[in-house]
């Protein structure tokens, strides 16, 4: 799975906007598929950017819950937000 920037970015800033114990699902973020922002959840997860809950199925993210950001995730978030960090595919 290629990297998306502009869906990583959103992925954390609707993360962001939570109130403390309140979840965000992958099936929240519109305009993009819900296999592909759960992938892109659960890559986060295992980079260390935020917490959360994955459900895999053969090689496949079928359900994911955003519980929170990391220190990291905020930091990432910040720098995608004042154009510190270069959004390039790949």
């Amino acid at each position: 799975m290629k990297r998306d920037w502009s869906l990583i970015r959103e992925i954390l800033s609707v993360a962001s906007r939570k109130a403390p114990g309140e979840k965000m699902l992958h099936t929240e973020i519109e305009g993009y598929f819900p296999m592909q922002v759960g992938g892109h959840i659960a890559d986060l997860n295992d980079a260390g950017f935020l917490r959360a809950l994955v459900v895999r199925a053969h090689g496949y993210v079928m359900w994911a819950s955003v519980n929170e950001l990391t220190r990291e995730g905020w930091i990432l978030l910040e720098r995608l937000e004042c154009g510190l960090v270069r959004m390039a595919e790949g």
